[in-house]
């Protein structure tokens, strides 16, 4: 009697082996659905990048066609300052130049800023950011003298990189030497 009793309790226990083996089947599918998981945000990350530059690019188009040029850049040092202009103008509180309006004055947001995100810096002022938080990249007059605005988004990476073709199409990543920018059509980057 004692021997079934002792038999029974045995077969409903899982044995060691038998935990280790679920454990394993388990850890392989997490990792296996943690890695397409990854992947499928990353991805959205660059469709959501894509989808603001778009946005930015017509907002540009819309603002050159009401006041005949692009937002300029050329006083200012840094891509940081440069983002913060664009911010600025295509929003409505500030001229081509930068000069904020007076109170109660403003112009016609060109921006849907709900579409966007937003950084405050320490100096209180607002940007543009992309989905991986660094700053959308824009320069009118171009720095190295080709016709057209520069604009673009530092990647993934966060290094000094940009997307490059058409823009409806397949985008291929490649390094840009600031001082040496490929010649583009105007507009586009």
């Amino acid at each position: 009697m004692m021997n079934e009793i002792m038999l029974q309790r045995r077969t409903r226990a899982f044995t060691l082996v038998e935990l280790m083996v679920v454990l394993l089947v388990i850890g392989v599918l997490g990792s296996i659905l943690f890695s397409g998981a990854t992947y499928l945000f990353g991805d959205q990350a660059i469709k959501q990048a894509k989808a603001e530059i778009k946005i930015l690019q017509l907002s540009l188009e819309d603002y050159k066609r009401d006041y005949g040029t692009f937002p300029t850049t050329e006083d200012l040092e840094g891509m940081e300052e440069c983002a913060v202009r664009l911010l600025q103008v295509l929003s409505g509180t500030h001229d081509e130049l930068g000069e904020e309006f007076n109170e109660g004055e403003s112009r016609k947001s060109y921006l849907p800023l709900d579409k966007f995100t937003l950084e405050t810096l320490e100096t209180e002022k607002e940007l543009l950011i992309d989905p991986w938080e660094e700053p959308y990249q824009y320069n009118f007059p171009r720095l190295d003298g080709h016709e057209g605005y520069l604009l673009f988004s530092k990647g993934p990476d966060k290094e000094t990189q940009f997307l490059e073709g058409d823009i409806d199409g397949v985008l291929e990543k490649t390094a840009v030497d600031m001082d040496n920018i490929p010649s583009t059509e105007p507009g586009k980057w």
